[in-house]
Order: structure tokens, then C-alpha cells, then sequence
């Protein structure tokens, strides 16, 4: 796969390592996740923000190299938080997980997750 990441004319440049676009060609394999929370293999869930980030990224990862990835073969990651106050935290744990790789990126703030618990749900799209 070739891959070019993508600014546009005239765009700002972004606060952390992301890309405005990401042009992916020829790819052999797509790999999509669903939205990933930080709920543990035994159904805890860590408490803050940084630990639960923590989780979610790991299980992203986890997923990936089941499908023969990697974090730099991510195109496109969406993140919701439940507070607008997270998102340093956020930001760091996406700069320290996908730094390199330099997605597009959507992030939003919402009312809540399927559990007042969790904090944050990222979900990405690799492709090589």
C-alpha cells in the first residue's frame, strides 16, 4: 500500500499529530474496529481518564496485530469523550499511540457512553 497524508490548501495545522486526510492506494486489507471502551477481559473498568485511554489503545492493538496490523497502518481514528476536560489526556495517549502514523481524526464530546463509567471510546481504520 502507498499511503499520503493529506493537509489541503489553506488548512490550519493540526494541534497533535494527525492528518486533515489520509490517501491510502492500492491496499490489500481493510480492518475496521468497533468503538473500543475500557472495559477489562473480566469486566472492570479502571478508573481515570489515563487508565482507561491506557486499556483502549492496548485493546486496539491487540486487535490489529490479530488482523496483521500495526498502529502505523491506521488511516482514520474517531474519538468520543464524555468531557471536554479530557482532552489533554486524550491527546496525549493519541500522540504516544498513533503519533507516527498521523491519522485523520474526528474527536467529539458526548453526553455519555453505554456506562457512566466509561470515559472514552476510540474506534480506527488501518489499512495496508
Amino acid at each position: 500500500m502507498e499511503r499520503r497524508n493529506l493537509s489541503g490548501a489553506g488548512l490550519s495545522t493540526p494541534p497533535i499529530q494527525y492528518s486533515h486526510g489520509v490517501l491510502a492506494t492500492a491496499p490489500q486489507a481493510i480492518l475496521t474496529t468497533s468503538g473500543q471502551v475500557a472495559i477489562r477481559a473480566d469486566g472492570s473498568i479502571p478508573e481515570g481518564i489515563e487508565a482507561q485511554l491506557e486499556l483502549i489503545f492496548q485493546n486496539i492493538e491487540s486487535i490489529l496485530v490479530d488482523g496483521g496490523f500495526t498502529m502505523a497502518d491506521v488511516v482514520q481514528a474517531r474519538t468520543f469523550l464524555t468531557d471536554a476536560d479530557q482532552l489533554r489526556a486524550s491527546r496525549a495517549a493519541f500522540t504516544k499511540w498513533l503519533g507516527s502514523a498521523q491519522p485523520a481524526s474526528t474527536l467529539v464530546i458526548v453526553k455519555s457512553l453505554i456506562s457512566p463509567a466509561l470515559l472514552a471510546e476510540v474506534e480506527v481504520m488501518a489499512v495496508r
